[in-house]
């Protein structure tokens, strides 16, 4: 697939770990995502406005 030159590489910024994260995955519906971090936290994302649940 190809990309629109307008589209931006970045759209939310997900703060709140202290170790990196290796591991994302969308809800069905794509309202949540949770990701979980070798500081061993797993942690569940409103994805329309970037807040940790």
């Amino acid at each position: 697939p190809t990309l629109s030159e307008e589209w931006s590489a970045c759209l939310q910024t997900l703060k709140g770990y202290s170790h990196k994260v290796f591991l994302v995955a969308f809800s069905p519906d794509s309202t949540r995502l949770a990701s979980a971090s070798y500081d061993r936290t797993i942690k569940i994302w409103d994805t329309s406005i970037g807040t940790c649940l």
